[in-house]
């Protein structure tokens, strides 16, 4: 009798287990009382007062008291009481709640994590980080959620001191956060503030660059750069086969109409299949206003009209020119007008009359003043 009981129950606890995601009208009938079913679904109808800015049903507070009848170990009962306070708005007691359960459960996350939500809202920014760095641990890149948050707060005064050393101990977070600001033309002094040496690479900077140039703040696009550790002379590079740069180098934008390879001191290795229009490069620029000549050598058949370079103005993407890519060394002649004080350089392929796949390699390609060009 005892091993038909014994049976039962594992029976019952696979189909709860297993259903209770899927058909959680199946679990609820095998077994109501399961505590973590009972967990579960108080957690989850909390949770969706609180979306609703409603208090929870007081129902739910009593399923987890018959849950934890049977797990009287379990951390869900502190949880779901310290949830439904903080649905009050009674964070005192529920903060207590939450330490509590991570004294009783310190490798449980949801904890903690309510623990940092809630410390964030009250500016406690030192005691939302030894949860979030708790939780990383547990849970990598979890603390990636509370950027906005953070990035809010960085908008009080005086919040930068407190925020700064933070986000230094914590570099995932750190850039989820900059990557916030980047698109906030209000937070450019904070994003100059938190820009240190070897932030080139990063998204976020590429994005707050280009959006002041955008905005023709050159200036700051210069400072921000500068901060990050570029030394923005704001002329053509030399490709580097990679992308550490930063934004004033080139950019290869690989896509089903074609490709570029390059190897720093190689060439510029070309695939252009011919069929669709395509940016295959960008270079960012600052030059100053005045005419300039476009060198290039190129190796590799490249028929007319199809590949050529083109001089676009970042602030309203009007064209200062446009130079054809062929075989042999040439150059062409580019004017540059005071009014346009950032520059995009695009190598651009266009089909021709007849479409066919370019495969060329261009060894050197310069853009200088025209009195210093040879």
């Amino acid at each position: 009798m005892l091993l038909l009981l014994l049976a039962g129950q594992a029976v019952r606890t696979a189909i709860v287990t297993t259903q209770e995601e899927r058909r959680p009208a199946l679990a609820r009938a095998v077994w109501p009382s399961y505590p973590p079913l009972l967990f579960n679904q108080a957690l989850a109808g909390i949770g969706a007062a609180a979306r609703e800015g409603r208090a929870p049903d007081p129902g739910l507070l009593a399923d987890i008291e018959r849950g934890s009848l049977g797990a009287p170990l379990a951390v869900e009962p502190l949880l779901v009481k310290a949830t439904a306070q903080l649905a009050a708005g009674q964070s005192q007691p529920a903060e207590a709640l939450l330490r509590a359960a991570v004294r009783q459960d310190p490798r449980a996350p949801a904890a903690r994590f309510l623990l940092a939500d809630l410390y964030i809202r009250q500016e406690r920014l030192g005691d939302a980080m030894i949860q979030l760095t708790a939780l990383d641990r547990r849970v990598g890149g979890i603390s990636n959620g509370f950027a906005p948050a953070v990035a809010r707060y960085l908008g009080q005064p005086g919040a930068l001191p407190k925020v700064a050393p933070v986000l230094a101990s914590n570099p995932p977070l750190r850039r989820a956060v900059l990557q916030e600001l980047s698109t906030d033309a209000k937070a450019d002094p904070l994003l100059l503030a938190l820009a240190r040496r070897g932030d080139l690479a990063e998204v976020w900077l590429a994005q707050a660059f280009e959006r002041l140039l955008a905005a023709g703040n050159i200036p700051a696009a210069r400072a921000l750069y500068a901060k990050a550790g570029g030394a923005p002379t704001g002329g053509l590079t030399r490709w580097s086969g990679s992308d550490q740069g930063g934004p004033l180098t080139w950019r290869f934008n690989p896509s089903p109409s074609g490709a570029i390879e390059s190897q720093a001191g190689g060439p510029m290795q070309i695939i252009y299949y011919g069929r669709e229009e395509a940016t295959l490069a960008v270079h960012l620029l600052l030059l100053p206003p005045g005419n300039y000549v476009l060198d290039q050598r190129v190796t590799g058949e490249v028929p007319a009209g199809t590949l050529e370079w083109r001089l676009v103005c970042v602030s309203d993407s009007r064209s200062l020119g446009v130079v054809p890519v062929a075989s042999g060394a040439g150059r062409g002649a580019l004017t540059i007008p005071a009014n346009c004080p950032a520059q995009r350089l695009q190598l651009f392929g266009r089909p021709g009359e007849f479409p066919k796949t370019i495969n060329a390699a261009i060894s050197s390609v310069t853009l200088q003043q025209a009195g210093a060009a040879r």
